[in-house]
């Protein structure tokens, strides 16, 4: 459990420092990239335990309010996902303001790592709605999102808080 709180911290350390880039205060078209880690309460009615995960991908901002994009995600060491990801800029077209809320989902394809009777023998189609506010620093150098989501995934929801950063 050391090593994975180690790897977070020199994640969400490191991260912030890549980020740093040009005015982008308001969002424009074309590609970016995001990282970010989640965290969550999986089995609430039988086995309450955390869960946590990892994800990047590649996005193309379509238009000032529109993005889409592909990535990948590890999730709680045991599965690796290949993912879909919508985002619904909900900024007002010619406000100022550094920050705002905006509505993600991520959908696409899972498959268990854990070697058990059969490899990859826990596989499915996971979706994970998103509800979140987006931060931007004042000169726009730091770009990053908290949210809160649900993940669905084998008959089973996960309650889930994170962060991502758009690089």
């Amino acid at each position: 459990m050391k090593k994975y709180l180690l790897i977070l911290l020199l994640f969400l350390t490191v991260l912030p420092l890549c980020a740093q880039r040009g005015d982008f205060r308001l969002p424009r078209r074309g590609l970016f990239w995001d990282a970010g880690v989640s965290m969550g309460i999986d089995n609430v009615v039988n086995d309450p335990g955390m869960t946590y995960a990892l994800f990047g991908g590649i996005n193309y901002r379509i238009t000032p309010r529109f993005s889409l994009g592909l990535g990948v995600g590890i999730y709680k060491t045991e599965f690796v996902a290949a993912y879909l990801h919508l985002n619904f800029n909900l900024r007002r077209e010619h406000s100022t303001k550094d920050n705002y809320p905006y509505i993600g989902i991520q959908a696409g394809g899972v498959y268990s790592t854990w070697i058990g009777e059969n490899f990859g023998d826990e596989r499915g189609f996971m979706m994970e709605p998103r509800l979140g506010w987006s931060f931007y620093s004042k000169k726009g150098q730091l770009r990053y999102n908290v949210f809160a989501g649900a993940n669905l995934f084998s008959f089973s929801l996960t309650p889930k808080i994170g962060i991502a950063f758009e690089l």
